[in-house]
């Protein structure tokens, strides 16, 4: 964007936000509104249990995680960069990562 674009996107930005905020909405962080009503702690500690499972090449410990976190709703992507995640049904776009 050139200079004047981008002084024309953040006041868009700035009115988009307080229109929201007048709404109640976009007052948490996409991260904290995408992870609501979800045990993050919960959730991480048993990544890193498949995350150690798979390290230690036990498939059946890894798998047997992985169908527990479907269960709660949660979809995984392992990446080489780490595990990311997102619980079902909120925007795929935000994504919580966890370093293996």
């Amino acid at each position: 964007l050139d200079d004047g674009k981008l002084v024309v996107a953040r006041q868009q930005s700035s009115l988009l936000k307080n229109l929201a905020a007048i709404l109640g909405l976009l007052l948490d962080t996409p991260d904290k509104f995408l992870k609501s009503g979800v045990d993050v702690i919960a959730i991480e500690k048993l990544i890193e249990l498949r995350n150690s499972a798979r390290k230690n090449k036990n498939w059946k410990e890894a798998d047997k995680v992985r169908d527990e976190l479907i269960a709660m709703g949660i979809a995984l992507e392992d990446m080489p960069s780490g595990t990311s995640w997102v619980v079902e049904g909120k925007n795929k776009y935000f994504k919580h990562y966890d370093k293996d």
